[in-house]
């Protein structure tokens, strides 16, 4: 009687240790982020909607009058971003914004490297008025629904920019040396005026990279 006492208890003693073990196994492996049950939470996607703004404001003789114009020489791609969140018209300084300008190396939006727009976004200017939805391409369709820059007041006059684009967003050849331009160089621009392809690739251009003097469109990121 005694004997199969001590039997029973050793089998009680037994299970439970081995209970005790199981548990420990089973909740180190959902805590643990090596094994197969952990899964890594995808980030959300963008929704918008996101600003563009120009670096400088044009005045009713057609002037720029307050922000920054800049040659073709902008220091590249990277300087350009530089310059559009350091404009003293950022509209907000804690975000991030690139320029649209492509060389074609360091930036180009077909086929895309390290472009500035996204994917079905609503694009703004700071002032809430929509310039349209991207495609799913990342570009936008023509007409716009509203013009990249506000003109003068009067509606003469409108910003150009620089872009280095075609009118089918592909890289022009003419992009200032890839933006570091001495003299005796070309950049295509964009027109403020036009809604349709103009506005990214002026159909008289391209410009002096030295002579001209111009603003950046500047996209939020």
């Amino acid at each position: 009687m005694k004997n199969n006492t001590i039997k029973k208890l050793f089998i009680i003693a037994i299970s439970g240790l081995f209970m005790f073990c199981s548990a420990d196994v089973s909740r180190d492996n959902a805590l643990d982020p090596l094994s197969e049950k952990y899964v890594e939470p995808e980030p959300p996607a963008p929704t918008g909607p996101f600003v563009i703004f120009v670096t400088a404001t044009i005045d009713t003789a057609g002037t720029y009058m307050y922000g920054e114009t800049y040659n073709g020489n902008l220091g590249g791609i990277s300087g350009a971003d530089t310059k559009c969140n350091n404009s003293m018209l950022n509209p907000d300084t804690s975000k991030q914004y690139k320029a649209l300008l492509v060389d074609g190396a360091a930036r180009a939006a077909s086929p895309q490297v390290d472009w500035v727009l996204l994917p079905n976004i609503e694009y703004q200017r700071p002032d809430g008025t929509v310039i349209g939805t991207t495609n799913t391409n990342a570009v936008f369709n023509f007409p716009l629904t509203n013009r990249f820059a506000p003109n003068d007041g009067t509606g003469m006059y409108y910003p150009s920019y620089w872009t280095g684009l075609n009118s089918d967003w592909s890289t022009s050849p003419n992009d200032c040396n890839d933006w570091n331009a001495p003299a005796a160089q070309f950049g295509t621009i964009g027109i403020g005026a036009s809604l349709n392809t103009d506005s990214i690739s002026e159909y008289m251009g391209p410009y002096d990279c030295y002579m001209m003097n111009l603003p950046l469109l500047c996209v939020e990121q």
